[in-house]
């Protein structure tokens, strides 16, 4: 367990700029950050960070919280592993009242994560500390790799002589999660990589969730590279090699360098190339694409010389289109990769290589398929379509009219001609859209908060801030009832004791689980918005953070719908808190109205009907004292009335 002294160090230590800009491009805006939502794909952003509140909220989707709450719900990690995300980001020594954590005890996701952990570091010391591992660091030096690149990227070594496998149940761990994760192969209690260089294949917070094996000599009875099985923590489609460590420099350069393999990477970044990942050998897939776009909208993708699989990989790039990325292709010279590339040219040779080869991926793929194609019309023409097919998918209407225009000047074609061919493949994905979009208001209608649960979030919000200021009430003289008297009172005791004689409670459950904080406190002093932030309850976050942004503070539609003007909220703060309080117990009394209505219809016994008759009756009395109290406070004119 993590002692509340380290968790608050971790806590005073974030900025959760900084924490969220290692996953996503932020840009200032003002005096707070903005991005695309890491949570749901949009376009415009509407995800907004602020250092002042440590918060953020997406608009959008409704996603909000703080640096911990951040990194539980991006990487999906537990409370305790959030903590020690940060607390190695900062480089902060965590005290843990137990120095290990018993593993019957840990979630089967962070006991997995956890032999994957142990598995990097026996590999690691096969490889720097035994005999078996020199040969190793010889080829590795051979190849270029420094011992600076070595360590960051974690690389090690399964000697065929030390059984991991047997290692990991010393501590603990048992075969069968061993064999889930794939360090040792299944039914056997053997290891997977024996006697192969290992590449630690790192997630976006730098846990290790795979790896990646290298046979040193060439032997063609077995595979070159073994990777890991897909597994809880790891699903190949969804991982980009080298990603956590390139991340940073992607958003920097606002580009991102794609190569296939592991070395590739790794050579890139021994030349100070840092914006590079690998796709392992794979074409792009939808969430590997989606994983890149919150750093960059731009990806360049590198292609050996000789690759013959180029053709079968373009056809995967549309989904790259599809996200409305900009694709651009480098084919390198023949027989060269990355990796040997950057051994035999410097840095500015590589990238003055790169701006006079690139091409964007319409182009290239129209030269790729020409190319086969040669004079034959019908080839041509079906080169053609396939070119208007990606065209189709892109979202952006300039860019498609762009490529309109380079697809009629290439083939000569009539560009009218053209567009009405577009329209044919455009119709699909119009009308996905459409369906998606209608289903996405639909489940918006759905989720609007009614009004009661709309007035108690109002009224959190003003406790939240403003509980322990005063207000002052006017009140009927205890000596002469023609008078009034006029008393301080904190804004929390005015709500909590007017809710209180009116015996209401929050409907919504996690509301009154915040409002309970302050009915406790009624004697002393009311817990503030930063009592909150750091709560170990993510819904709890999640809530105070959308009610502690200003930008959600929306005086405008008070203004428009409810007939309450917020704008003066401090300079009026009672009449502002008498609003919102009295409007949520009309909501309350209509609701209670409305179920006895429902009563009554499902009702044939007249002494009962004959009750709830009564009680309508009672409540709609009440509604119109409530009523009338309510036509005090909201202005006529837009005039503010500050008397009762």
């Amino acid at each position: 367990m993590i002692t509340p002294s380290s968790i608050q160090q971790v806590v005073d230590s974030c900025r959760i700029e900084e924490v969220i800009g290692d996953f996503v491009t932020i840009r200032k805006k003002g005096v707070n950050w903005n991005a695309c939502c890491p949570f749901h794909q949009e376009k415009t952003p509407s995800f907004v960070i602020s250092p002042a509140k440590g918060l953020y909220k997406c608009f959008g989707c409704g996603k909000a919280g703080n640096s911990i709450n951040f990194v539980m719900e991006h990487e999906q990690l537990s409370y305790p592993d959030a903590i020690r995300y940060l607390a190695k980001k900062y480089n902060l020594q965590l005290e843990e009242t137990h120095s290990t954590i018993a593993i019957e005890e840990i979630s089967h996701r962070d006991n997995l994560l956890s032999v994957n952990d142990l598995a990097k570091k026996f590999f690691q010391e096969t490889l720097l500390d035994t005999a078996d591992g020199i040969p190793v660091q010889e080829y590795l030096q051979q190849r270029g790799v420094s011992e600076a690149i070595l360590k960051q990227f974690e690389i090690g070594y399964n000697s065929p002589i030390h059984s991991f496998t047997a290692f990991a149940q010393k501590y603990g761990y048992s075969l069968e999660i061993l064999q889930e994760i794939g360090l040792t192969i299944p039914n056997y209690t053997i290891d997977r990589f024996k006697q192969r260089l290992l590449f630690p294949i790192h997630g976006t917070t730098g846990r290790i969730i795979g790896f990646g094996g290298r046979i040193l000599q060439k032997n063609d009875k077995i595979a070159k590279y073994v990777n890991s099985p897909e597994s809880t923590i790891y699903e190949k489609g969804k991982i980009l090699y080298g990603l956590f460590f390139a991340k940073k420099s992607i958003a920097q350069q606002n580009d991102c360098f794609v190569v296939e393999g592991y070395m590739d990477v790794i050579s890139m970044h021994q030349v100070g190339i840092t914006n590079v990942v690998a796709s392992s050998g794979t074409s792009l897939t939808t969430e590997q694409v989606q994983l890149l776009k919150r750093f960059t909208s731009n990806i360049t993708i590198f292609y050996d010389g000789d690759n013959a699989g180029i053709k079968a990989a373009l056809r995967g790039l549309d989904i790259a289109l599809a996200e409305d990325m900009n694709v651009r292709i480098i084919v390198l010279p023949p027989n060269e990769d990355p990796d040997s590339f950057t051994k035999t040219h410097s840095v500015e040779e590589i990238y003055t290589y790169v701006e006079k080869n690139k091409q964007d991926f319409i182009s290239f793929k129209s030269k790729i398929l020409l190319e086969d194609a040669g004079n034959d019309t019908a080839k041509r023409a079906e080169v053609m379509l396939e070119l208007l097919k990606s065209v189709a998918i892109i979202p952006d209407a300039i860019k498609q009219d762009l490529f309109l225009q380079f697809i009629a000047e290439t083939f000569d074609v009539e560009r009218e001609a053209l567009y009405k061919e577009l329209q044919k493949w455009s119709k699909s994905q119009k009308s996905f859209i459409t369906k998606t979009t209608n289903k996405a208001k639909q489940q918006h209608n759905e989720s609007e908060v009614i009004d009661i649960y709309y007035y108690e979030q109002q009224l959190l919000r003003i406790l939240v801030k403003y509980a322990n200021r005063y207000v002052t009430l006017r009140i009927p003289s205890e000596y002469d009832s023609s008078l009034q008297e006029e008393i301080k009172i904190k804004v929390g005791d005015y709500i909590i004791s007017d809710l209180d004689n009116d015996q209401l409670t929050m409907l919504h459950p996690a509301y009154q689980e915040i409002y309970s904080f302050y009915t406790k406190e009624i004697e002393g002093t009311f817990p503030s918005e930063d009592a909150f932030r750091y709560h170990e309850d993510p819904s709890i976050i999640a809530i105070i953070t959308k009610i502690c942004f200003e930008e959600n503070e929306i005086s405008e539609y008070w203004a428009s719908k409810h007939g309450i003007i917020v704008q003066e909220e401090l300079t009026d703060l009672y009449t502002a808190t008498t609003q919102v309080l009295y409007t949520y117990k009309e909501k309350r009394v209509l609701e209670q109205i409305n179920n006895c209505m429902q009563k009554i219809k499902h009702t044939q016994e007249e002494a009962i009907l004959t009750e709830y008759i009564q009680e309508i009756q009672q409540l709609q009395a009440i509604l119109i004292q409530i009523k009338t109290l309510l036509r005090r406070f909201i202005p006529a004119n837009n005039k503010k009335s500050n008397s009762l």
